[in-house]
C-alpha cells in the first residue's frame, strides 16, 4: 500500500470540502468541528492564515489537553494557542509511505495535502480503509494491548485518561463484553450548552460527578483473531466504529490496521 500515491489511494479527499480554521478562530469553532464535523468525519483540523498559507494542524488530543489545563476557561482561547505548527504539507503525488512516516513520527494520523502550492485536502487513516481490505496479516498480529478505564469512571477521569495514555477510545469491560466511548463523544458532551453552563458556574471539577458511561457507550464489536485483518476493515467504514476488539485484552484500530501493517514501524 505504501508505494501508492495519495491521489491514487484516496482520490475522494479531493472531492470533499476542505475543513479548516484560521489561527484567530475561537476554540468553540475548533471544538465544534472536532466533536461533530458537518456531515464529515474529522480526525483533525487544518489551520490556514487568511491568505491560505499553512500554519498547522489540531487534533483531539491537543484539545483535551487544553481543556484540562484551562479548566472552566477553556473556551476563552483561539486556535493559535493549541495548534501544532506545520510548514510543509504533503503533496498529492507523494507516496503513502511519506504520509505514514509523518504519522509515525508525530503519532498523529492526519495531514493537510496540497495540489501544487494550494492546500486542497486532508488525509487521515479512515480515507484508506478501502485499501486496507487488501491486508493479509492476521488480526492477532496487528492488534494492540487493550487499556481499559473503570466502568464507573467520571468524565473528568476520562479526559485525564485520554491525555495521559494518548488514546482516543475509552473502553470499559462489563459482564456483557467491552463498551467504548470515543473522544468525539467526550468533546460533544463538553460542547453541550448545559455542560458549558455548569462548568462555567461550578468549575471543571464538576465533571467528576458525571459518569462516562452516561455519554452513550457503544457495545464493542468482537472479531476473530485468526482472520486476515483486511477482512474486518469494512467495519471502519461506519464512523461510529472507532475500534474493534479481538478478545478481552486486545484492540484493533485504524492505526493498527494500516500503520502497523505497513512495516515502517520499528
Amino acid at each position: 500500500m505504501q508505494d501508492i500515491s495519495i491521489k491514487d489511494a484516496a482520490s475522494q479527499i479531493f472531492q470533499r470540502p476542505l475543513l479548516y480554521v484560521n489561527p484567530s478562530d475561537s476554540m468553540l469553532q475548533v471544538a465544534t468541528f472536532l466533536a461533530t464535523g458537518p456531515q464529515i468525519y474529522v480526525d483533525g483540523l487544518v489551520i490556514l492564515e487568511e491568505n491560505k498559507k499553512l500554519v498547522g494542524r489540531i487534533g483531539g488530543y491537543a484539545l483535551a489537553n487544553h481543556i484540562l489545563n484551562s479548566k472552566e476557561k477553556w473556551l476563552d482561547s483561539n486556535a493559535s494557542e493549541i495548534l501544532e505548527p506545520l510548514e510543509q504539507p504533503l503533496q498529492r503525488d507523494d507516496y503513502l509511505s511519506k504520509a505514514f512516516r509523518f504519522f509515525i513520527d508525530t503519532k498523529f494520523a492526519f495531514m493537510p495535502v496540497a495540489s501544487n502550492a494550494e492546500i486542497t485536502a486532508s488525509l487521515s487513516l479512515r480515507d484508506l480503509i478501502i485499501y486496507a481490505r487488501r491486508i493479509g496479516a492476521t488480526v492477532e498480529d496487528l492488534a494492540s494491548p487493550l487499556l481499559t478505564i473503570e466502568e464507573d469512571a467520571s468524565v473528568l477521569e476520562a479526559l485525564n485518561f485520554m491525555v495521559e495514555n494518548g488514546v482516543r477510545n475509552l473502553v470499559f469491560s462489563t459482564k456483557d463484553g467491552p463498551y467504548v466511548v470515543n473522544d468525539r463523544k467526550v468533546l460533544e458532551y463538553m460542547l453541550d450548552s448545559q455542560t458549558r453552563k455548569i462548568v462555567s458556574r461550578d468549575g471543571l471539577e464538576v465533571l467528576d460527578n458525571i459518569r462516562l458511561d452516561s455519554l452513550g457507550a457503544i457495545e464493542g464489536i468482537l472479531v476473530n483473531p485468526k482472520v486476515a485483518a483486511g477482512t474486518v476493515a469494512h467495519f471502519f467504514s461506519n464512523i461510529t466504529t472507532s475500534c474493534l476488539f479481538v478478545d478481552n485484552h486486545k484492540i484493533l484500530t485504524p492505526w493498527d490496521l494500516i500503520i502497523k501493517s505497513s512495516g515502517l514501524m520499528s
